[in-house]
C-alpha cells in the first residue's frame, strides 16, 4: 500500500460562484488602469495592477468561504496586497514563493492556445536517483489544468511560476 508521507504540497482548484463577475471586474480594471511595477519584477516579464484589498473583499469572500468549508477551517482570513498580473507575448513569471503569508491564490481570467502555463515546481527536484524517479513516475513540474473562472489556492511556500507566453492575446 503506497502512502503519501507529508501532505504539505497541495493545491485546491474550484470555480467560485461569482467567477463571471470576477472576470468582468478584472477586465474592467485592466482596461481602465495603468500597470504598476512592484519590487519583484526584475526576474520576470509581467505587468501588474495592484488592487485595494478592502474594495475587493466582497468579491473574494465567496472563494474564501468555499476553501473554509472544504478544509473545515474557521480561523478567518486576512487578504494582503491582491493584484492582477498580465502577460504580453514572451511574458513570464519566474519560480517564486510568497513569504509572510500562509496561502496564495491564482484566479484565471482567460486561457488559450500558446498561453503561458501556470506551474508548480518541486523544491526537492534532483534529490532522487534517476532509477527511483523512473520507478515512481516522478515529475518535478506540475501544470494544473485550468479554465477561465477557475481559482487555485495553495500553501504560499510552494514554488510556482508562469512559462513564457506565446500568444498575442494578453493572458490575465
Amino acid at each position: 500500500e503506497v502512502q503519501s508521507v507529508f501532505n504539505s504540497a497541495f493545491y485546491f482548484k474550484f470555480t467560485p460562484p461569482n467567477s463571471e463577475e470576477l472576470i468582468s471586474l478584472i477586465n474592467q480594471k485592466f482596461e481602465s488602469e495603468n500597470d504598476e511595477k512592484l519590487g519583484w519584477h526584475f526576474n520576470c516579464l509581467v505587468n501588474t495592477l495592484t488592487l485595494n484589498a478592502e474594495n475587493w473583499m466582497r468579491h473574494i469572500i465567496p472563494s474564501l468561504d468555499i476553501f473554509s468549508r472544504e478544509f473545515s477551517y474557521d480561523g478567518g482570513f486576512e487578504v494582503i496586497d491582491p493584484w492582477i498580473n498580465s502577460y504580453s507575448y514572451n511574458g513570464f513569471q519566474e519560480i517564486h514563493t510568497h513569504r509572510c503569508c500562509d496561502m496564495a491564490a491564482v484566479f484565471f481570467v482567460n486561457t488559450g492556445y500558446n498561453f503561458g502555463k501556470f506551474y508548480f515546481y518541486d523544491r526537492l527536484s534532483g534529490l532522487l536517483n534517476p532509477p527511483i524517479e523512473k520507478l515512481i513516475g516522478y515529475n518535478d513540474v506540475i501544470y494544473p489544468e485550468v479554465k477561465p473562472g477557475d481559482i487555485i489556492m495553495f500553501p504560499s511556500n510552494l514554488l510556482h511560476g508562469v512559462k513564457p507566453h506565446k500568444s498575442h492575446e494578453i493572458r490575465k
